[in-house]
């Protein structure tokens, strides 16, 4: 009994880390010399309850990937209440990945 659930877990193992190698290789053969920069727009408007953890969510996931590009996350203030343009502003100044930024600026920060 424990012998065929040993192996079962076993299997499982063995496709998640064929899947992962694969997935890495592919990466590393679609790799190009132009970097480029990642942007993660987030817009908040009026009260948010999750403006942090959506902000926490999207840095995780931006950590996560395996590339060497600059990589932002932009706050998009759409008519943030008090309380939630606090906790982006308290989370920008934790990392300097995040900038706060109003609809109108969007187009000029991803000119540069």
């Amino acid at each position: 009994m424990w012998g065929m659930f040993l192996k079962t877990i076993l299997i499982l193992l063995a496709i998640v880390g064929l899947t992962e190698i694969f997935r890495l290789l592919s990466f590393r053969f679609l790799r190009t010399r132009n970097r480029g920069t990642l942007y993660w727009v987030i817009s908040f408007s009026g009260h948010d309850e999750e403006a942090e953890l959506a902000l926490k969510n999207a840095l995780e996931h931006l950590r996560w990937l395996d590339s060497t590009q600059e990589k932002w996350v932009l706050c998009v203030d759409r008519g943030m209440d008090e309380e939630t343009r606090k906790v982006c502003r308290i989370i920008s100044s934790e990392n300097l990945d995040v900038h706060i930024c109003k609809p109108e600026e969007l187009a000029e920060i991803l000119e540069q």
